[in-house]
């Protein structure tokens, strides 16, 4: 099964792609400048892709049809079964009981049991095994009234009529399963494009913040989707003495830095879900790299502890108020 490349629902991914190419759009002279495959046609064709990925079926409605199937095949099957078990009293009349076993075990009864357990390979040989022996042994069946005449046009139409309903529920499983491939691969691909203009629309206009946030899917999100944003708390430790440094935090890949209060607690909030690192430094301490798996929504909570470096005074460090103080040896 193919995973997807973002890390948001599916639904989001649509609308902050989609509007990523109308920005596109409202810049178009700009990006057009930068690159001439830019124009209003070739945006309103990924917007188009978009649209067409989008109106795939879901997993969850093409598992719905699949699950109707399946309550159809049930129907059939029991329909089935109920039928040889009519034959099978048509077999017992028709037969003195010393041979009752061995005319159930020749119309299929071995595959009885396991076709009662919706075992649909089990039962399509008892309705084949069953069909068979009753036109090898009509004659008998049919004598002093026993089986009626129209008996064996009813087996054999509930045969025909299993084996539409489990051709038709077989279909069902693989195309589920090749459908789903083929919408994660249309919503990738307009990720992707999306993604490769949006560096494009980042470069092109660095150092103008609110233009390049409308050419980043983060930002895009966090404004269709508040909710969708993440938020990281970090507190910043001294490793030897537990007590909260001051500590400045920077998110890695952008220019977002925090610097920690008096008790070392540091909240960045609006990031993306997913691995966000965060580069924490001191005076005095060594520098530390964290990383948070961060879920859509939810905030995450860490302690950072800092290693003092060799040979640094480090009593400097806040105290949590009303602590006791905690001497701290100088090398």
């Amino acid at each position: 099964m193919k995973n997807a490349k973002f890390n948001c629902a599916m639904g989001l991914m649509y609308l902050a792609v989609r509007k990523m190419w109308q920005n596109c759009k409202l810049n178009i002279t700009d990006m057009h400048n930068f690159k001439s495959k830019y124009t209003d046609a070739f945006c309103d064709a990924r917007i188009a892709e978009v649209d067409a990925a989008e109106a795939m079926p879901t997993e969850e409605a093409r598992a719905a049809a699949h699950s109707m199937l399946r309550l159809e095949l049930m129907t059939t099957g029991r329909t089935c079964r109920q039928d040889w078990q009519s034959l099978k009293m048509y077999i017992k009349t028709a037969f003195a009981p010393e041979q009752w076993q061995i005319q159930w075990d020749a119309a299929g009864m071995n595959s009885y049991y396991a076709a009662g357990n919706n075992n649909w390979t089990s039962l399509t040989e008892l309705m084949s095994e069953g069909s068979a022996y009753i036109a090898a042994n009509k004659a008998v069946l049919l004598a002093g009234d026993n089986m009626p005449a129209g008996f064996e046009a009813q087996f054999n139409a509930s045969k025909a009529e299993l084996n539409v309903k489990l051709s038709a529920f077989t279909d069902a499983e693989v195309n589920a399963e090749f459908g789903q491939e083929q919408k994660m691969d249309a919503s990738n691909s307009v990720y992707d494009q999306a993604i490769m203009m949006g560096e494009d629309g980042f470069h092109l206009f660095d150092g103008q913040e609110l233009k390049q946030n409308m050419f980043s899917f983060a930002a895009v999100c966090e404004l269709i989707d508040p909710r969708g944003s993440s938020t990281a708390i970090l507190t910043v430790l001294n490793a030897t003495t537990g007590t909260p440094i001051i500590a400045e935090v920077e998110l890695v890949g952008s220019d977002r830095k925090v610097t920690s209060g008096a008790d070392g607690r540091v909240e960045m909030g609006h990031l993306a879900q997913g691995e966000n690192s965060f580069k924490v430094t001191a005076d005095g301490f060594t520098t530390q790299t964290v990383t948070l798996n961060l879920n859509v929504g939810a905030t995450s909570r860490t302690e950072v502890e800092m290693a003092p470096m060799f040979g640094e005074t480090v009593s400097e460090v806040t105290p949590i108020p009303g602590a006791e103080p905690v001497p701290v040896p100088v090398s």
